[in-house]
């Protein structure tokens, strides 16, 4: 009788139940989804081809990865696309642009949840022209962002569903508000909709 052991078991990814599979990649970056998982096997591909992989679009911390060769901007328009309509919530990070927002703003009428931070190149008239394109959005987050006090009142008239705002600039060497104003300029956002829950810093 040999003693040594059998090796364990390693569960066959490929086989697991369609609706398991999908939920566990939904846990994913749209990065590792478009550039590597989407490509395991054609099961897979189409599980992340489905509109309603793509209601969440999460793509932070980015800043180490523009050196990596990726092409980040055709990255999101890519998730963007696969969402089809169903997105629901976006988190950018050091990517957004005037093209980006406005490429989310024509595709994205159903967002509720919108994060930009270190997003420096986005302008004032386009974020005021896209952000009128999201009236269900509940929950938006502002930081580091070159944007004056017209576009955070922008936010609030365009927004009536808008139940949390948070604006961070804190630290931010170039805001064309003074921070001290920010607080202000968020409880105008507040009287023009219906929030609950103000944050600025």
């Amino acid at each position: 009788m040999s003693g040594k052991t059998a090796d364990p078991e390693w569960p066959n990814w490929v086989e697991l139940p369609r609706d398991v599979t999908a939920e566990i990649l939904s846990k994913l970056g749209a990065i590792e989804v478009l550039t590597s998982v989407q490509y395991v096997c054609s099961s897979w591909l189409q599980i992340c081809k489905d509109p309603f992989m793509w209601r969440t679009i999460d793509m932070h911390n980015l800043e180490d990865l523009f050196d990596m060769g990726f092409d980040l901007e055709k990255i999101c328009r890519g998730a963007v696309d696969r969402s089809n309509g169903h997105l629901s919530s976006i988190n950018i990070d050091y990517l957004g642009n005037d093209e980006i927002l406005q490429y989310i703003a024509d595709r994205s009428s159903h967002l509720t949840n919108l994060r930009l931070a270190n997003c420096y190149s986005i302008s004032d008239r386009v974020l005021i022209d896209s952000i009128s394109n999201f009236p269900l959005l509940e929950e938006v987050e502002l930081s580091y962002c070159s944007l004056s006090k017209e576009s955070l009142e922008a936010v609030g008239r365009s927004c009536p569903l808008l139940k949390s705002f948070k604006l961070n600039c804190r630290g931010y060497r170039y805001p064309l508000i003074e921070c001290n104003d920010a607080l202000a300029i968020a409880e105008i956002c507040m009287n023009y909709a219906t929030s609950r829950y103000l944050e600025t810093s």
